[in-house]
């Protein structure tokens, strides 16, 4: 008898084991971004505070300075290229100094500033979200690329996309974009 309970409570927990495990990995963007962080996205509704500093009733507004603005720094910016027997990963804060400061500011009014060692250039380029989610962003100066939110919360902000096409010769080539930012 405790060997037919033990068997029973043994089917049971690897029934529960398989199907929280594939749950889990239905929920999981990391398939689609594999090596790009995740973490907290917060509920839809604070999204544009979390992200601009200002709810959605202050979209609208266009008047800005500096001092209003939330500014983001820049702590990772990879592109991951792989594909036709290459695996390369670029660092795009390679550019800089290491001493460099880059921010990033998301206006409400769907402007992006830029805050180099302090010194601020507004309209840097334009913002505006994917969709009504707010799960992600389009960036003007990248062309018509959706970035998706992996991370969005107050201390930190991590966006990510997936490009697959054709690169000289190589008929598939794929390259994964992101960028980590914290407060």
């Amino acid at each position: 008898m405790k060997r037919l309970r033990f068997t029973s409570f043994l089917m049971i927990a690897i029934a529960l084991a398989i199907t929280v495990s594939c749950s889990k990995d239905d929920d999981s963007g990391s398939d689609k971004y594999p090596g790009v962080p995740t973490g907290v996205i917060v509920p839809i509704e604070e999204r544009a505070f979390v992200l601009t500093g200002m709810d959605d009733s202050g979209m609208k507004s266009t008047e800005f300075t500096a001092e209003d603005m939330k500014f983001w720094k820049f702590e990772k910016s990879e592109v991951k290229v792989s594909g036709c027997g290459m695996s390369e990963t670029y660092d795009n804060l390679d550019y800089f100094e290491p001493t460099d400061v880059v921010e990033l500011a998301f206006t409400p009014s769907g402007e992006l500033w830029q805050r180099f060692n302090g010194n601020v250039s507004n309209t840097y380029a334009t913002w505006e979200w994917s969709d009504a989610s707010k799960s992600g962003i389009y960036i003007s100066s990248l062309g018509n690329i959706e970035f998706e939110f992996t991370e969005l919360n107050e201390n930190q902000v991590v966006y990510a996309s997936k490009q697959t096409g054709a690169f000289e010769e190589c008929s598939s080539v794929t390259a994964i974009t992101y960028e980590v930012l914290s407060r």
